[in-house]
């Protein structure tokens, strides 16, 4: 994982500091990008600026077995009790639980013309951060539904389930 941030002299980049991290491996010396899309996209937003990489090992990813707690237990009850497909409700939980950038498009003017939330991601995440998502869904899910998700402790299925996430993907 490594991250660029841009500064010009004490004052903060266009509206706001840029500061984002780029997942990555590195692999006989050179770094391979999960998205490399976004890292050009960031680096053309920041032709001419001076900035400061800094890469940083990025901490254990959740498992398999997280996952599956997620997908088969977590979202599968959600999903009964509310009666919403499981790839919305965990859409919904990204942006209701996770934060991100909105993208603001302006014009030449700087005139904004049009502003989106756009849908976090839980692929980089290491497994004390995806622990914490899953823990504020399941305490959201208690208090505002009435609807008790059995920690990972007690849902000692779920290795039997043979649930994955839809399509083994990731994330998008």
């Amino acid at each position: 994982m490594f991250r660029v941030s841009a500064e010009t002299d004490g004052e903060v980049q266009g509206a706001e500091l840029m500061d984002r991290d780029h997942p990555a491996v590195i692999r006989g010396g050179k770094i391979n990008l999960k998205d490399l899309r976004a890292f050009e996209a960031d680096l053309k937003r920041l032709e001419g600026e001076r900035v400061v990489v800094t890469i940083r090992k990025l901490g254990a990813i959740r498992s398999r077995a997280a996952n599956r707690y997620y997908w088969g237990c977590v979202l599968k009850i959600l999903s009964e009790h509310t009666g919403h497909d499981a790839e919305d409700l965990h859409d919904w939980a990204k942006l209701t639980f996770l934060e991100r950038e909105p993208i603001v498009l302006s014009d030449a003017y700087g005139e904004i013309k049009s502003a989106a939330k756009l849908i976090p991601s839980t692929t980089g995440m290491t497994t004390a951060e995806f622990y914490e998502f899953v823990e504020r869904l399941r305490r959201w899910a208690a208090v505002e539904l009435g609807c008790e998700i059995p920690d990972p402790d007690g849902f000692r299925d779920i290795a039997l389930s043979g649930l994955e996430p839809p399509g083994e993907r990731r994330e998008q």
